[in-house]
């Protein structure tokens, strides 16, 4: 039999490893949320027809991203956000398939990522959207001609960034949604169900709260396969929005693999049915 003393020891120690490991995940959560990956290959760039831009932020820093302009000065603009595990460069196949429209494609790489400088933030990627943004409207594309377009963690950034520009009152073209979320909490305390996430998670990208309401038409892509965020995120955002939207939810969509199961054509088969729609 257990001594009395170590029944009273055991769940002490058992409250001690988990307050470590509460701790642990606060320290390094940053690390986990922000895993920064991958480098620029101007080469592999140039193989699709992008060239490597330098984008310089409002704390100096400057950032590399791939560039491919429009067909036309009429033509939309594709501006591009990455997951938060993604390499730009593994982005450059799909970006062509875009660009072969006559759109023009701006790949954006976070701070921190693809050899870029800095640490990421919530704020500062926020900050960063914004300045490539005003990189593009300093070469004539106004917020009226821009598709903002994000995958995962992107999709995040894409939507605070639809709300900021449709605040403004320059709203963009058409916010497109890739696997994407509700909330980082409600991610991360679907991952981690036994943390106090609500209390611990600095970077909280809650896109729930930056849609409701918008009027910015919105395409989401979200697979029901999909084994990182369920697709009941993307139809819960898709629920938010006043404006235009479409939704397209493939059986056999995971999160990586949507290029694969019609959003390209749900794309461009959507934004024809918007008013004004381009002619390229």
């Amino acid at each position: 039999m257990l001594s009395t003393s170590l029944v009273w020891k055991l769940p002490l120690l058992a409250l001690a490893v988990y307050i470590g490991v509460v701790a642990l995940m606060y320290v390094l959560q940053r690390r986990l949320v922000f895993p920064a990956t991958g480098q620029i290959n101007a080469a592999v760039a140039e193989s699709f027809g992008f060239t490597v831009v330098r984008l310089e932020t409002d704390d100096r820093l400057t950032l590399a991203a791939y560039w491919r302009p429009p067909a036309t000065a009429a033509a939309p603009v594709v501006l591009r956000f990455h997951g938060n595990a993604s390499d730009i460069t593994e982005l450059l196949p799909s970006g062509a398939t875009l660009a072969a429209t006559g759109a023009g494609v701006l790949l954006f790489a976070y701070r921190g990522y693809a050899g870029n400088p800095g640490q990421p933030t919530e704020a500062l990627l926020h900050a960063d959207a914004d300045r490539a943004v005003r990189w593009l409207a300093a070469r004539g594309v106004a917020p009226e001609r821009l598709i903002l377009f994000g995958w995962s963690l992107g999709s995040a950034v894409a939507g605070a960034l639809a709300q900021r520009l449709e605040a403004a009152g320059t709203p963009a073209r058409l916010l497109v949604l890739e696997a994407p979320f509700r909330s980082m909490v409600a991610v991360a305390a679907h991952q981690y169900p036994l943390l106090p996430v609500p209390w611990l998670l600095l970077d909280r990208f809650e896109t729930d709260a930056r849609l409701r309401g918008l009027a910015t038409p919105l395409l989401v892509v979200h697979g029901l396969s999909d084994g990182l965020i369920p697709a009941s995120h993307g139809a819960s955002l898709l629920g938010l929005v006043a404006g235009p939207k479409h939704g397209l939810f493939p059986p056999e969509g995971t999160h990586t693999n949507l290029w694969e199961h019609g959003l390209p054509e749900a794309l461009w088969a959507f934004e024809q049915t918007l008013p004004q729609g381009f002619v390229w």
